[in-house]
């Protein structure tokens, strides 16, 4: 993991820095609350967000109401971006500070999470166990706390703590717990398998002896056997016997059928005799019926009237004469009206001698008396010319209604033809009919005589009782059947009974071999568990111990290895010697042969001890921890306070053998300057942190 560039707003004595990484060893030089350690809170609160070590309210910067921060870190090359918040809320009437939702940025695509989730996606980025921080109430991320990041006050608590405090911090990390843990256990498990075992001795109880039940139950299926048995031959008897009338019953059946068959067939032809002499007669009354109204229809022919026409003109012809005739009446009468008026005019012009025109005296008297005698004579001969056209319509107009009179008579004459006709035709059909029911019943009655006579019975009144007869004994012969039938059944159920007991015996048999298997289950599964609860609580215990021990010893190994040979580098006193107590991983101090307590130390041998047994933890944690992407990143906080001028100039060695891909140095002095890539100037103004970096 490599850090590169963050972006601060109101975290602690931070209220604005945006910061870039380069790679290599960072300096973060600056007095005594300039804000250096503020930037690694704001790291670790990108990443983690607040926890019990971090807590919300002592980030968010005095009298603001909100802060973030925005992380960018590459991992294996690839670019992520993490961003989280702090705002206050009133909650209960106070102010709290309290974390929101952030995001992620990961291949360009951007990401809300909630805190939790955004934390948990980190841990799984840097291949930090999340079942572990899941487990556990941490008050921190313990791998970045003791690899990446430990504040010197925290380091310095690990050394001066007592021999189990300080065991207890790093077994966890360490992962020497889930021994203890699994320790702890044991003794639930050996609990339970006890618990197992009594279970199962109780059940072996309840079991109890069913060998001893068995002969007595083989006798009892036995004896049910032999009744079932019995009974199987009854009912076979009892089958055969059913077969044997049920042959008889169907013989009967089957002469009671053809005989009322036969009563069938006699019935129906006397039917049909029957309703045929109904038809015949009903068919006769009929024809005399229909001969009544043929002559009555033959007397109302001749009582029609005999119509002659004088001519055979067409109806249309004449209607066309009318109207034509019509016509010149009516121009005729137009004439006349005009002659009349004509007259009029002129004897009243005559009468007043004034020309009605031009008011003129009349000179002409004579020619106006011819005129009037011409208007009379032609008015004459068109009076006596209409009166001739009235006489000829009238004359057509009668002959018209001959025609329409002749016409009706001619359509009522073939009305009645057509009714005596249909009458004759129906009382022909009607005879036919007859004469073909009173063949039907003649072939009847041949019929029915001859099926009595095949019998050799006189009538069918005899024919019908035999009949009964024959239905009585059939009858009688189905109740035997049934009878038969219903002690069949009780047999089969008195086997169906006897067949469930010995079903039942059989199962209550099986069900007694089934337990005596299942004792003896039990009993090795009993002896099983027992064997293994004995190992849990003895072998196993001392196996655990001895793995504790070994992984223990190997961490002590390789811790107190570490140790020796970053310290050699930082302090070559040979009077000094150091090592890491294998039991309780304290660092032991000997001066001069003599173990030493570490309060006795120099201020400068105080802090290469420290800075030794960091780094010693640092490599002790990460090999094992083999996957975690933090291994290529370091911040030391306050490695050289109190280095003499020769410790700090080996630091130098201890920068090059550490071969980190990014270090970030926290000090208050500027004697590290020439051995780092870049420095950073903290200084603190009017309360408020600003940062530059400085050009090398």
């Amino acid at each position: 993991m490599k850090l590169e560039s963050i972006i601060i707003n109101n975290i602690r004595s931070i209220e604005k820095v945006d910061l870039v990484f380069p790679e290599g060893t960072l300096l973060f030089y600056g007095d005594v609350g300039s804000g250096k350690s503020s930037v690694l809170k704001a790291v670790e609160f990108g990443l983690f967000g607040a926890l019990g070590e971090l807590p919300a309210e002592s980030l968010l910067r005095r009298g603001k109401k909100k802060g973030s921060v925005e992380l960018t870190f590459s991992i294996d090359g690839k670019i992520y971006t993490i961003y989280r918040t702090l705002k206050k809320v009133m909650r209960e009437g106070k102010e709290k500070v309290q974390q929101s939702t952030g995001w992620f940025i990961e291949e360009d695509t951007k990401t809300d999470y909630s805190t939790t989730d955004l934390r948990l996606k980190i841990l799984d980025l840097l291949k930090y166990s999340i079942s572990r921080y899941r487990a556990h109430n941490k008050k921190c991320i313990d791998i970045y706390r003791y690899t990446v990041y430990t504040p010197q006050e925290e380091l310095k608590e690990i050394l001066i703590a007592d021999s189990k405090e300080r065991f207890n911090i790093l077994k966890d990390v360490l992962e020497i717990e889930k021994y203890e843990h699994t320790l702890a256990n044991l003794e639930k498990i050996r609990k339970k398998l006890n618990k197992n075992v009594n279970r199962i001795k109780s059940k072996i109880e309840e079991i109890g002896s069913p060998e001893e039940l068995i002969p007595e139950k083989k006798d009892e299926i036995k004896v049910q056997n032999s009744l079932i048995s019995t009974k199987e031959q009854e009912i076979s008897a009892k089958r055969k016997e059913i077969d044997k009338e049920n042959s008889i019953l169907g013989t009967k059946q089957n002469q009671y059928q053809k005989y009322s068959n036969e009563i069938t067939q006699i019935t129906t032809k006397n039917k049909i005799i029957q309703d045929n002499n109904n038809t015949i007669k009903d068919n006769r009354s009929k024809i005399d019926q229909l001969n009544l109204e043929i002559s009555q229809e033959e007397k109302n022919l001749i009582s029609l009237p005999k119509i002659e026409l004088k001519t055979r003109k067409k109806e249309e012809v004449l209607e066309s004469e009318i109207e034509e005739l019509r016509k010149r009446d009516k121009r005729l009468n137009k004439t006349i009206a005009k002659l009349e008026k004509d007259i009029d005019e002129t004897e009243e012009m005559l009468k007043n001698n004034i020309c009605p025109r031009c008011k003129q005296e009349i000179h002409e008297k004579e020619r106006f008396n011819k005129e009037i005698k011409k208007y009379k004579k032609d008015l004459s001969e068109a009076t006596e010319e209409s009166n001739g056209l009235t006489e000829q319509i009238k004359e057509k107009d009668d002959f018209l209604k001959n025609i329409h009179k002749y016409e009706k008579n001619q359509e009522k004459r073939n009305t009645i033809k057509k009714l005596i006709e249909e009458k004759q035709k129906r009382t022909g059909d009607l005879t036919n009919i007859n004469l073909t029911l009173d063949k039907n019943i003649k072939q009847a009655q041949k019929e029915s005589e001859d099926i009595l006579n095949y019998y050799k019975m006189k009538s069918f009144e005899e024919f019908n009782l035999y009949e009964k007869e024959l239905k009585y004994k059939l009858d009688e012969q189905k109740k035997h059947v049934d009878n038969l039938q219903s002690i069949f059944i009780e047999l089969e159920k008195e086997k169906a009974t006897l067949e469930s007991g010995s079903k039942l015996l059989k199962d209550e048999l099986n069900q007694l071999e089934e337990n005596i298997n299942l004792k003896e289950t039990l009993k090795e599964k009993s002896k099983y568990i027992s064997s293994v609860s004995e190992w849990v609580s003895d072998q196993l215990p001392r196996l655990l111990r001895d793995i504790e021990r070994t992984i223990l010893t190997s961490t002590a190994t390789n811790f107190d290895m570490y140790f020796k040979e970053w310290f050699r580098i930082l302090v070559q006193e040979e009077n000094i010697e150091i090592r890491i107590d294998p039991e309780e991983l304290q660092p032991i101090v000997y001066i001069d042969g003599y173990e030493s307590p570490f309060r006795d130390m120099s201020g400068g041998e105080k802090s290469a001890l420290s800075l030794a047994y960091r780094l010693a933890l640092n490599k002790v944690i990460n090999t094992k921890h083999q996957d975690v992407k933090t291994k290529d990143l370091l911040i030391l906080d306050e490695p050289t306070d109190g280095f003499s001028e020769v410790q700090v100039s080996k630091m130098q060695d201890v920068f090059d053998n550490l071969n980190m891909g990014q270090l970030i140095v926290i000090s208050h002095e500027r004697t590290l300057d020439s051995f780092v890539s870049d420095i950073f100037n903290f200084n603190k103004v009017n309360h408020k942190t600003k940062v530059k970096r400085e050009q090398q």
